[in-house]
């Protein structure tokens, strides 16, 4: 071997070599003949031994490099907005199951602590914070960072509701609602992607509503904020996919919450297809869907036993002019002072139902001109599905 060649050899194996010695040719041949291929004989054999030595040290990096990845996995740090209530805190036990980390945010902060005190295992961590206020979200997602490390996962359950005809509903009421709803996740997202740009795998699965999809009288400024928390879900899904970073949306329907409370079940099964309330622990599951599919991102998932389906059925029926069954009233004139009546549905013929709303309004003895009972009708039919949406 040359000097020349040396340092070729050197840059492509894994020890440090050092170039044989050049026999002289005007040296006595015989003088160094024995010592010539003894040094190279140990030179082949230091080769070998630090060749070893590299494989084996390399395999345990590896070994240990998958240790580490798993535990990463299993301890991922999982940020729930409105995780101290409802849907929100049934997304926070399941994730603390699954042996998530938990950072739960809420407005009042003795909630928060106690959602932390009730999940599975330890460092979960409560906050509390407004997430309609920019100056708030920034400093907790930032106090999140330094002590719990990059943020994997984020779930917007934040959300209120306020109804009201849009006549009747205040501007200090539409400003309360697009900051909380609609700008809220905003605040929170850009605040987690500049953590998640550094974790593998992360998401995020924004809350929405079945009236974002279909829209209702009596809630246009909620069902506004909840169609453009769509449109935001899907472009910022497209801006981070580069990165791997996954964005959903979940737009669930009749769910047992304390919005729920006082509404019967019995009324809202005739109109589900699959005849209860929804669980909170079930919309939980399809969070974790979600948030665990490493192959979704940009997609709207619904969660509402069917309800979709049943309020085109309603308008096709309304429309087609088919009977208006009412359980308390049949006067168009207490709908229209009376908001919020018994659940109307449609009824089918053969149970002598009126077959139009000419024959209606003459039996009720009423001449109502027909907007204003398709009006009515529509209005009352989804008022009673609005206060869980």
């Amino acid at each position: 071997m040359s000097p020349k060649s040396a340092p070729l050899l050197r840059s492509s194996f894994p020890v440090p070599l050092r170039p044989l010695p050049v026999r002289d040719s005007r040296r006595n041949n015989t003088d160094n003949k024995h010592g010539g291929a003894h040094e190279q004989l140990l030179f082949s054999y230091l080769v070998l031994v630090q060749s070893v030595k590299f494989i084996y040290t390399r395999k345990s990096f590896i070994r240990r490099s998958i240790t580490v990845a798993n535990k990463v996995v299993m301890s991922r740090l999982a940020v729930v907005c409105g995780g101290s209530r409802g849907i929100g805190k049934a997304v926070s036990c399941l994730l603390a199951e699954r042996g998530c980390r938990l950072a739960v945010l809420s407005r009042n902060q003795d909630a928060a602590q106690a959602t932390v005190a009730s999940l599975h295992g330890a460092d979960h961590l409560a906050f509390s914070c407004d997430v309609s206020k920019e100056q708030e979200v920034h400093k907790t997602f930032e106090t999140i960072q330094k002590t719990c490390g990059n943020i994997s996962y984020l779930v917007n359950a934040a959300g209120i509701n306020r109804d009201a005809l849009l006549l009747r509903t205040k501007p200090e009421d539409m400003v309360a609602l697009l900051h909380t709803n609609l700008l809220g996740s905003m605040l929170t997202c850009r605040a987690a992607l500049r953590s998640m740009m550094h974790t593998q795998g992360a998401a995020i699965v924004n809350i929405g509503s079945v009236v974002g999809l279909k829209g209702n009288a009596g809630q246009c400024v909620y069902s506004a904020t909840k169609a453009g928390l769509e449109g935001f879900t899907r472009s910022v899904a497209k801006e981070v996919a580069s990165r791997n970073i996954r964005v959903n949306l979940l737009a669930p329907g009749f769910i047992h919450t304390d919005m729920t409370a006082g509404l019967k079940e019995d009324d809202g099964a005739r109109i589900i297809p699959l005849g209860r309330f929804g669980k909170p622990e079930e919309v939980a599951q399809a969070v974790l869907f979600l948030l665990e599919s490493p192959y979704i991102t940009g997609q709207v998932l619904v969660v509402d036993g069917g309800l979709q389906l049943a309020m085109s059925l309603v308008a096709c029926s309304i429309c087609r002019g088919n009977k208006l069954h009412r359980e308390k009233t049949t006067s168009p004139i207490y709908l229209r002072r009376n908001p919020t009546p018994a659940l109307l549905h449609p009824a089918h013929l053969e149970n002598g139902g009126y077959r139009n709303l000419q024959t209606y309004s003459q039996k009720s003895q009423r001449r109502e001109d027909y907007a204003v009972v398709l009006e009515e009708a529509q209005y009352s039919i989804l008022r009673m599905l609005s206060k869980s949406l």
